[in-house]
């Protein structure tokens, strides 16, 4: 029986080409995230930029998607913080 309620769900993960300085800045906001939450953070901010790139009808994850990817996944807290090392990466 709780087999059943913790059983893993099947999802399909998207896979989208990245524009590479895209790419490049993705790595560069994940280092600025704490240790503890690259990971998930990475994950997440991937996911995230992949649907709104899909949103678009874009074929090709940009810039754009990658900041509403970080902005939709970013607590309030630590947005300013996010927003500041967008810019410093711009």
């Amino acid at each position: 029986m709780f087999s059943k309620l913790f059983r893993k769900k099947k999802t399909t993960k998207i896979v989208l080409p990245w524009n590479s300085d895209s790419q490049n800045k993705l790595d560069i906001m994940i280092g600025k995230t704490p240790q503890l939450f690259r990971k998930s953070a990475r994950k997440l901010v991937v996911e995230t930029a992949q649907i709104k790139c899909l949103d678009r009808m874009g074929k090709i994850v940009n810039n754009d998607d990658l900041i509403q990817g970080f902005l939709h996944n970013t607590p309030d807290l630590f947005k300013a913080p996010m927003i500041k090392n967008a810019l410093k990466i711009r």
